[in-house]
């Protein structure tokens, strides 16, 4: 039996798939967002029911708090490597200063984090690469963010777990009646003997343009380009696609996916919390005695404020509720928030609450931090695969084909740094000790490897001048000591 994989976020789906979705796509679609409102601590999404009429609910930005901490540890310092060992220094260069511009143009630094938080909350994010051969040359190429709830899979009919294609769906003004709408549908399919890919953008009407399925009512509004066979250079679909945890589908899972009902019951906890302490500030008071009355013995309303003296008939009661003398809700709260952090392997250090024993000792920030440091390298396998293989496609089909550059000999990929915080003060005395040791136990170029790893830039050849000055440095001390000639 199949496990669904959105069974958890089911019952906090509200309205319906957008038209023309259903089964797995429009689970799937609105799945993204509930997780993206959860993310955003949207009150709809986590339907908190408040003790009291009067009382307001209180929503703790608890999903934002779990997904920001783990992003701010996953794949950092990301960027493109030009292997040194791959291919001639001038032809390296030239690619060098092509992704340079490409990176500077389509602000991809700003993008990558974007889509790291895109992974993280909605569990999928997606990469779009499209080409102007009109543009000036070195400008042809661009690279998008693409919202996976746009994005609708094509499979081999005899392999369900091969892509052959794609539809990216959107919703455009209707060109014959600007005051409808319609769904824009961009077609990629490829030809798996000719290996060809076409391109093609149709209009259809609202739910009329899935055409996966025989049975769909298909009504087409206006063809804005016919299929168009790519390049010949590129042979592979232009989407790029990471999933944040792989459950061993086409799709990926939510950060929060298996802790929904935790984030509802800290806010309806909170709320809980929020409405005990007003009670116990401003207090509930009771009596047997009636409504005060106006001099028509009328009921008039009973104001009670710091100084009144209230006046009940003889033989009535009047007195204030006893409520609750501690806040056992914040033990709850934080039994809560406990249980989800290790769910997600959140260290409290990672989610900010630092202590400074743990944060300067470095074995015990290695066991705080390693349960997320592990949870991210499994993230980052699947990222970085996929950015190999878009750098490579970029280097060997949409350069080739767009900008007239072909150098197969040049490898480009992705790398990204130790998430694992540094303690700068230590590492540099580390090394200090290390070089001035007697003997020396690492020699100057292995110090500035080390201290490069800090941040510090070292010119080619000073560790050559660092030796001569030292030498001399020793020699005159040398000098000095030797005893006076009488």
């Amino acid at each position: 039996m199949a496990v669904d994989q959105w069974a958890s976020v089911r019952p906090f789906f509200s309205g319906t798939a957008p038209a023309g979705l259903g089964g797995e796509d429009a689970a799937r679609v609105q799945a993204y967002d509930v997780y993206e409102n959860m993310y955003w601590n949207t009150p709809e999404i986590l339907k908190i029911t408040p003790r009291s009429e009067d009382a307001s609910p209180v929503y703790l930005p608890s999903a934002r708090a779990m997904v920001d901490a783990t992003h701010r540890f996953l794949g950092i310092k990301w960027d493109y490597l030009v292997n040194p060992g791959a291919g001639v220094a001038g032809d390296q260069e030239v690619i060098r200063g092509l992704f340079q511009k490409i990176w500077a143009r389509e602000t991809m630094y700003r993008k990558y984090s974007i889509q790291k938080r895109n992974a993280l909350t909605r569990g999928d994010a997606l990469w779009h690469i499209t080409a102007n051969p009109l543009k000036a040359e070195g400008e042809r190429i661009s690279i998008h963010v693409l919202h996976p709830g746009q994005y609708f899979t094509i499979v081999d009919e005899d392999d369900p777990d091969k892509i052959i294609g794609c539809h990216i769906v959107d919703v455009v003004p209707n060109p014959n009646d600007r005051k409808t709408s319609v769904n824009r549908r961009q077609t990629y399919r490829q030809d798996q003997d000719t290996r060809v890919i076409t391109s093609e953008t149709t209009l259809f009407e609202l739910g009329k343009w899935d055409d996966r399925d025989p049975d769909n009512d298909i009504s087409v509004v206006k063809v804005i380009s016919p299929p168009t066979p790519l390049p010949a250079q590129i042979t592979q679909l232009p989407v790029y696609h990471i999933r944040n945890i792989d459950v061993g589908t086409h799709w990926g899972s939510s950060e929060l996916r298996g802790v929904e009902t935790l984030i509802q019951a800290l806010s309806g906890t909170v709320s809980d919390q929020d409405l005990a302490i007003a009670l116990q500030g401003l207090g509930l008071y009771f009596t047997d005695g009636g409504p005060p009355r106006d001099a028509d013995g009328n009921p008039v309303p009973l104001n009670l404020s710091p100084g009144d003296v209230v006046e009940v008939p003889a033989g009535s009661n009047f007195g204030r509720v006893q409520g609750v003398s501690s806040l056992p809700g914040i033990e709850h709260m934080n039994f809560l928030r406990d249980n989800m952090q290790q769910g997600l392997a959140i260290p409290d250090i990672a989610a900010g609450r630092v202590d400074v024993t743990v944060a300067e000792s470095g074995v015990s920030l290695a066991l705080q931090m390693a349960p997320i440091i592990a949870k991210n390298a499994e993230k980052e396998q699947e990222m970085i695969g996929v950015y190999d293989q878009m750098f490579y496609d970029l280097q060997n089909m949409w350069l080739p084909a767009y900008e007239g550059v072909t150098l197969p000999d040049v490898e480009v990929t992705a790398v990204v740094g130790d998430a694992m915080p540094i303690n700068r003060e230590s590492e540099i005395a580390e090394v200090i000790s290390l070089v001035t040791s007697v003997p020396p136990l690492i020699t100057i170029e292995m110090a500035q490897e080390r201290l490069a790893k800090l941040g510090y830039e070292f010119p080619e050849g000073a560790a050559a001048a660092v030796l001569e000055q030292a030498t001399a440095l020793s020699a005159r001390r040398s000098l000095m000591q030797l005893p006076l000639q009488r």
